[in-house]
């Protein structure tokens, strides 16, 4: 696809951390050159279900770091889940990935991510979609004012439910943040109903007034263009 439109499609590479030896002393940097050399310019969404600060993911983040590759990441409320890097209530070992590595540009995405983004979620809530206005306290909140790091795509159900379930809020969230969030369609796929009403909603939020003109310009394509280098 990306050698027969090589304007319209930037490629990610997607590795799983098990690769070359199942070691948490892989050389991925090997693979995610190689992969750079193809034209790619990030890696995800990572999947792989294993916590965020099993070895074996923070060989996989190192690697990315040093290669200066942002990753985008799918949060699974739980090990032996269908997939998702494991993470807790509360997003503690995403934080501690975030320490680790501050170099590396973190992309959240997925129900278990996008559900912190309110202070009074629930265990049971983690992998859905909750509703009602958004309580202060959420982890996505601090940790994207804590780790400039951390980044978020919006795409899909769960960032279309997070960006849109409490308007007022999301408005002065985008503002904030305006620097680190991105309009995504999660899959490619015509027919999605997410990435439409998601754009619905962003266009209403900047004709309305809501955000300034270039709040939504850099969510709609400037940011990624910054940090893809294009």
């Amino acid at each position: 696809m990306v050698e027969k439109h090589p304007d319209f499609f930037v490629p990610f590479m997607n590795l799983d951390p098990r690769q070359l030896g199942n070691s948490p002393e892989a050389d991925l940097g090997h693979l995610m050159k190689y992969y750079m050399e193809q034209g790619c310019k990030g890696i995800g969404e990572v999947t792989t279900n294993l916590p965020f600060n099993d070895p074996l993911m923070e060989n996989l983040f190192k690697h990315a770091q040093a290669c200066r590759l942002p990753l985008i990441f799918h949060i699974s409320p739980r090990q032996n889940f269908s997939y998702g890097i494991v993470d807790n209530l509360g997003l503690p070992l995403l934080e501690g990935a975030l320490q680790k590595f501050p170099e590396l540009t973190f992309l959240g995405h997925s129900q278990p991510f996008w559900a912190e983004i309110s202070g009074d979620l629930k265990e049971e809530e983690r992998n859905g979609y909750p509703q009602g206005k958004v309580a202060p306290g959420g982890a996505v909140v601090r940790l994207m004012r804590e780790y400039p790091n951390l980044h978020g795509d919006l795409s899909a159900g769960s960032g279309l439910n997070a960006i849109t379930r409490d308007p007022r809020f999301s408005h002065a969230f985008m503002t904030e943040f305006q620097d680190r969030l991105y309009f995504g369609t999660d899959i490619c796929a015509p027919n999605n109903e997410y990435h439409k009403k998601l754009v619905s909603f962003l266009n209403d939020t900047v004709n309305n007034r809501h955000i300034a003109r270039e709040v939504y310009e850099k969510i709609a394509w400037k940011n990624a263009e910054q940090l893809l280098g294009l």
